[in-house]
């Protein structure tokens, strides 16, 4: 009879994006904010997000290499977030800020791989284009007239 072995395969659960994530010191992580998409005026555009994701089965040490995909580009390197397992359970919940400039828009894939093991979560994020702001002759004479003491330049 053949010897049966009990190799643990670490597995991503799921991934969120975020305005804002921090650890608590019983292992959870409150999210802020939770968002699936970016709008943009113009391009390029910087961005910057927390992202939180599952780890189940980690290792006690360990690496995600995260990265950042749009459908026919090449595959771009965003991070390399070293862990530890601290004896909490082989299960953990990590997050980490992160920021890219975005080129077009469309939708791109922020990868996380696990180093050394098959493991890879995608968490999908739409970037949207919108049309750059007009203001009203209405608004522009109220903002001349505020009595903001800052500089306001409207449709310059």
């Amino acid at each position: 009879m053949a010897k049966r072995t009990n190799t643990i395969k670490p597995r991503f659960g799921g991934g969120l994006l975020s305005d804002l994530a921090r650890s608590q010191p019983s292992g959870k992580v409150d999210v802020i904010g939770i968002f699936t998409r970016f709008n943009a005026w113009s391009f390029p555009c910087n961005r910057s997000w927390f992202m939180a994701f599952t780890l189940y089965e980690a290792p006690k040490n360990g690496a995600v290499l995260l990265s950042i995909k749009k459908s026919g580009q090449p595959q771009k390197s965003i991070g390399f977030l070293n862990f530890e397992n601290k004896g909490k359970g082989d299960n953990q919940v990590i997050q980490t800020p992160l920021a890219f400039e975005f080129e077009k828009e469309g939708t791109y894939d922020i990868i996380c791989e696990l180093k050394d093991y098959k493991a890879a979560l995608k968490i999908p994020v739409q970037i949207s284009l919108l049309p750059w702001p007009e203001f009203t002759k209405r608004e522009i004479e109220f903002a001349r007239k505020s009595n903001n003491p800052g500089i306001i330049k409207v449709n310059a």
